[in-house]
């Protein structure tokens, strides 16, 4: 009796792409949603850090998240590049710099369970 052998490695493969994709979607997610309640905010001025930022697909397995102000960058080192102009005072209490860390480590450690 022959044997019979079904080649499903396109299946497989296509399984592998959707949970990557998904993934990937639901860390760039979490990156936001731990980095936002530390994130500056300041009410008076709209809160534009935390209301102006995107998350963007580069490809299936790929986001970036832009924060659409010019500041940003700066706010989350709590200096300039060269070290000048420290941020004294973030006004809200529970932010400050890093705060985009903070999102990125939360994901670093819990980076499995986005697989199951």
């Amino acid at each position: 009796m022959p044997a019979v052998f079904n080649n499903r490695t396109v299946q497989v493969l296509q399984q592998i792409n959707r949970t990557t994709a998904k993934a990937a979607r639901a860390m760039a997610e979490d990156v936001v949603r731990v980095s936002n309640p530390k994130t500056p905010h300041s009410g008076s001025k709209g809160g534009g850090l935390r209301s102006r930022r995107r998350i963007e697909q580069k490809n299936l397995t790929s986001y970036d998240i832009h924060w659409s102000v010019p500041y940003a960058e700066y706010q989350n080192r709590g200096s300039r590049r060269d070290g000048s102009h420290r941020v004294r005072n973030y006004t809200t209490p529970g932010t400050g710099k890093g705060f985009i860390d903070a999102g990125l480590n939360y994901v670093k450690k819990t980076y499995k369970g986005y697989f199951k």
